[in-house]
């Protein structure tokens, strides 16, 4: 390898073989003692990777920006699509998903090309059904081409996931935006438009399973396996009032009737803040006449089994028949 300084000023983060040559880098090599080599005749500096923010998820983002942008140098016409896409847009994933894999769309008619980590869908994307993110050179599948090539792989439960998050009312003391990234109506009518393609069977199937005010993916799958296990429906994060006629807190789930009320426990209720506040929460329940049943994250095992037991439990004592 050459010894010239690179030239910075035009050397990306991620850079391909070529642009390593014309910056003074020479041939890199499969163990070269400067650059990482990320993909086949892709590469980075190591001591850029070492640069990168500590927060994991803006390395994550800025690694993986470079490495879409050097394919898009490589390979014409490609799109950051499936999961790869999924992960850009925010939506919740499966667990297990593997980011280090990229998924691209490239025209059925394009050369074929195998690069190790990376999956190549040989599918048509309309331009209408693309965005442009910031800092990337290349395209991504809109949210909606991305749910419809992910019901190809993912699981039902999975797109309700997914399509709770995008139609879901954002918190505008926690978010910068005002509005639901897409409406269960929009969805649809957009389905009729694509009939026939992979994917679109499962993702109407999830549509007509999501609901709005689902405020994570676990409060999805809970009101999921509780339905599935023959439970009513509850209502998700529903307004409340108490018999003085003073709002309650929103609960993740309620069964108005019943007037039981169940929040799911994640992580971030253990600590001393979030603690006293789920004490105050309880006692306004319980003050106006409702039950308010916990459920935690360690219940997820089993199909949720222990969750439904519990819900179950205190709909029976208020009456429910079932």
């Amino acid at each position: 390898m050459s010894a010239t300084p690179p030239d910075r000023a035009h050397l990306p983060l991620v850079f391909t073989a070529a642009e390593a040559k014309a910056a003074g880098l020479g041939d890199m090599k499969s163990r070269s003692p400067r650059g990482d080599r990320l993909s086949r005749g892709i590469w980075a500096l190591r001591s850029d990777l070492q640069a990168l923010p500590p927060d994991p998820v803006a390395a994550w983002r800025a690694r993986l920006t470079g490495e879409l942008n050097a394919l898009g140098r490589i390979m014409s016409g490609v799109v950051a699509a499936h999961e790869t896409a999924a992960a850009l847009h925010g939506m919740p994933l499966p667990a297990g998903t593997d980011l280090r894999r990229i998924h691209l769309a490239r025209p059925r008619k394009a050369p074929g090309c195998r690069r190790d980590k990376v999956t190549v869908w040989r599918t048509d994307i309309p331009l209408d059904d693309t965005v442009e993110l910031p800092g990337l050179e290349i395209p991504v599948t809109s949210m909606r081409r991305t749910l419809l090539m992910t019901g190809r792989t993912w699981s039902t439960e999975d797109l309700v996931c997914a399509v709770d998050w995008m139609i879901r009312q954002p918190r505008i003391s926690y978010e910068d935006r005002f509005e639901p990234f897409d409406s269960l109506e929009g969805l649809g009518a957009w389905l009729d438009t694509v009939k026939g393609r992979h994917g679109s069977v499962r993702l109407r199937e999830a549509v007509g399973l999501a609901r709005m005010g689902s405020d994570s993916p676990q409060e999805t799958r809970l009101r999921l396996a509780l339905t599935e296990a023959g439970l009513p429906e509850p209502a998700c994060n529903p307004v409340l009032l108490a018999p003085s006629g003073h709002p309650l807190p929103p609960p993740d789930l309620a069964f108005p009737q019943w007037r039981v009320a169940v929040e799911y426990q994640g992580r971030h209720h253990f600590t001393a803040g979030r603690s006293a506040l789920d004490i105050e929460k309880r006692a306004q329940f319980e003050s106006a006449g409702w039950s308010l049943i916990e459920v935690h994250a360690a219940m997820a095992r089993n199909g949720w089994a222990a969750a439904v037991s519990r819900v179950r439990e205190g709909l029976r004592s208020r009456g429910w028949p079932g």
